[in-house]
């Protein structure tokens, strides 16, 4: 049986030293856990290069799940949070777009077509934060389902960690 749909939060901090992304929250943890083993055939190699390469990013130590992992057919959403040092929420904006550094992906599995975006914008802003809707068709079906997302606000260079659809 498949996992139930799931809102992952991501939740950043701006700290003196810039953006900060915290580990997931134990439900999202184990929501991503739980997606891992439905990952279709065809993008379970890319899966695994694309989570090596989260962990062995030095913004993700201590995250159990340094790689997002959501699916078009469970109706998956993220809400991104960035908070000041007091815990208030900032204004900021996230794009979406495919994983471009080619070099950190085995030749044999990078994207023989450019992947398509994996949200339909726009996204929707309210006091909880920036809401995605889930994947579109056309990238849960895209062979390459490795994806950053780049999180900006006023103050802070940019924040741009991987995430990846598995189908």
């Amino acid at each position: 049986m498949d996992p139930v749909r799931k809102d992952i939060k991501i939740i950043i901090d701006r700290t003196p030293l810039g953006l900060v992304q915290r580990r997931l929250a134990l439900a999202d943890e184990d929501a991503v856990k739980q997606r891992k083993p439905i990952i279709a055939e065809g993008k379970k190699k890319l899966f695994d290069a694309a989570l090596e390469h989260a962990k062995k990013d030095p913004k993700h130590e201590g995250h159990d799940e340094p790689l997002i992992l959501i699916f078009k057919r469970l109706g998956d959403t993220l809400t991104w949070k960035v908070l000041d040092e007091d815990g208030n929420l900032l204004p900021s904006e996230v794009e979406v777009h495919p994983f471009s550094d080619m070099n950190a992906v085995p030749t044999n599995l990078r994207p023989t077509t450019a992947p398509p975006r994996l949200f339909d914008p726009p996204f929707s802003t309210d006091t909880d934060g920036i809401h995605s809707g889930p994947p579109t068709q056309a990238a849960a079906n895209h062979p390459f389902g490795w994806h950053k997302f780049t999180v900006k606000t006023e103050g802070s260079d940019p924040l741009d960690p991987c995430i990846f659809v598995g189908d």
